[in-house]
């Protein structure tokens, strides 16, 4: 069968990204088959600038729920003046709190790394956000090449430019627009 939203645009090229139209007489999924579906994707994360012993540390982050992401939305509003308003530090360390998978953090933990950089806690939601919760584990698997190293931390940022320049066809890894609008950061590599 056609795609009936084949040609509309957004949001339907995004619908139709993930939902397919079968034909006639497929067998349809038990509640259980879909209950047991492991969806949430995930990806591990070098960030330069946070080391311990010289080394980079290194995460590993998930996608969140549809009941994380709410929980989230909830966490991060607070009253001002008599108005609900979104706090983006609140909405960073519940973000945090909900999608580190290793290390897992716990309130204390996720609300300590708001003093840490913006540019790279924003690089973190907006991956866990904006790309991990619309692509598949296959899609980010091959994005975040491991066959190639990733380049060393002391390589200059013109270096880093010229290798993502090189004409290969296979990306090493992706951009992640950070919360300053920079789109260095990678979700394979997070240096801000």
């Amino acid at each position: 069968m056609s795609d009936p939203f084949a040609g509309l645009g957004e949001p339907f090229t995004s619908i139709t990204r993930e939902l397919g139209f079968p034909a006639a007489g497929v067998m349809y999924a038990t509640a259980e088959q879909l209950l047991q579906v492991s969806d949430l994707t995930f990806v591990d994360l070098t960030v330069k600038r946070w080391t311990a012993g010289g080394a980079p540390l290194n995460l590993r982050v998930r996608a969140l729920s549809l009941a994380e992401q709410e929980q989230v939305d909830r966490a991060s509003l607070i009253k001002i003046d008599g108005q609900t308003v979104k706090s983006e530090a609140r909405f960073a360390s519940a973000t945090l709190k909900r999608c580190c998978v290793m290390p897992q953090l716990n309130d204390a933990q996720a609300t300590a790394l708001r003093d840490h950089n913006p540019a790279i806690i924003g690089a973190i939601v907006q991956l866990v956000w904006n790309v991990l919760s619309i692509l598949d584990q296959n899609a980010i698997d091959s994005m975040v090449d491991i066959s190639h190293p990733l380049p060393s931390a002391d390589e200059s940022a013109d270096d880093q430019v010229a290798d993502d320049n090189s004409g290969d066809d296979a990306p090493e890894s992706f951009a992640v627009e950070s919360a300053d609008g920079d789109e260095s950061a990678r979700a394979a590599d997070v240096a801000a």
